[in-house]
């Protein structure tokens, strides 16, 4: 049992190893303008919803922070604070 998990573990690295060496390389496309849309939430790592007032001047500032960079926001909850994001006004 131990040779089978031995050679399955061998197998799996050298697949690895190959796959990261013969990978081909692309440079990430050098794009400027405004997106389409982004994902939003507006929390952080470690973020607790305590205080609405706070919430909301954080969430209307990452919203002017956006606007500068996409058409469209889409939010993936309705809640943890993606109630104070407005509705869309267009």
């Amino acid at each position: 049992m131990r040779a089978v998990v031995a050679v399955l573990l061998f197998v799996t690295a050298a697949h690895a190893g190959l796959w990261g060496l013969f990978q081909e390389k692309q440079a990430a496309p050098d794009f400027r303008g405004i997106l389409p849309s982004l994902s939003y939430a507006p929390f952080e790592p470690g973020h607790i919803v305590t205080d609405l007032a706070a919430d909301s001047e954080k969430v209307r500032a990452d919203l002017k922070k956006l606007s500068t960079l996409a058409r469209a926001v889409r939010l993936y909850s309705s809640t943890e604070g993606n109630e104070l994001v407005p509705p869309n006004s267009a």
